[in-house]
């Protein structure tokens, strides 16, 4: 009985389960990266890969209207905007669609994030955008990669084939080296 009563009173005091999305409740937005996801910035021609969003609604429709802001970090690598701006504000297209316009790398190489806010109609999504600024596309640093590969593989393969020559040729005979009695003394 103590138990029932006990019980009772902790769901009285309980809040309701609360649904993932109760009815009425405002739909949830998708941000979706189209480009710059992972990009690499050149910091010698201070060229920059413009990112690509699209904003979709809970049934992956695309959304038009979508007011977007892109931020950039305030310190360490990162950009900036026409103006001197670390953010830039667009609206989405038709498709749901919106890019930045006139991203310049700043001259510090590195890893950074872009942030990404959309809102529409009281609702809000965040996505981060991670890019870098270096000095070599990622495909340049794969080719020179590639280029020091080869001549790794045939220095191995040479000094395989040089083990393995030495260790099957006629075995060397053995030179016999004796050690004469020692000797105390004063150094001489």
């Amino acid at each position: 009985m103590r138990a029932l009563v006990l019980l009772t009173a902790l769901s009285v005091l309980a809040p309701p389960p609360v649904a993932a999305q109760q009815p009425g409740a405002p739909a949830r937005l998708k941000i979706i990266v189209l480009e710059g996801q992972g990009a690499v910035n050149l910091l010698p021609s201070r060229t920059a890969v413009q990112p690509v969003i699209e904003v979709r609604d809970e049934n992956d429709n695309p959304l038009e209207g979508v007011t977007v802001t892109f931020e950039l970090p305030a310190s360490g690598p990162g950009g900036i905007f026409p103006g001197g701006q670390l953010a830039q504000t667009g609206v989405t297209n038709r498709q749901g669609q919106v890019s930045t316009r006139g991203f310049v790398p700043n001259d510090r190489p590195g890893e950074f994030e872009i942030l990404v806010r959309a809102e529409y109609q009281g609702r809000t999504a965040v996505e981060r955008i991670r890019q870098a600024n270096g000095y070599l596309t990622a495909e340049e640093a794969r080719r020179k990669r590639r280029r020091w590969l080869w001549p790794l593989i045939i220095m191995g393969s040479a000094g395989a084939a040089a083990g393995i020559y030495f260790a099957v040729r006629e075995p060397v005979q053995p030179v016999p080296v004796t050690i004469g009695p020692p000797i105390f003394g004063p150094p001489r």
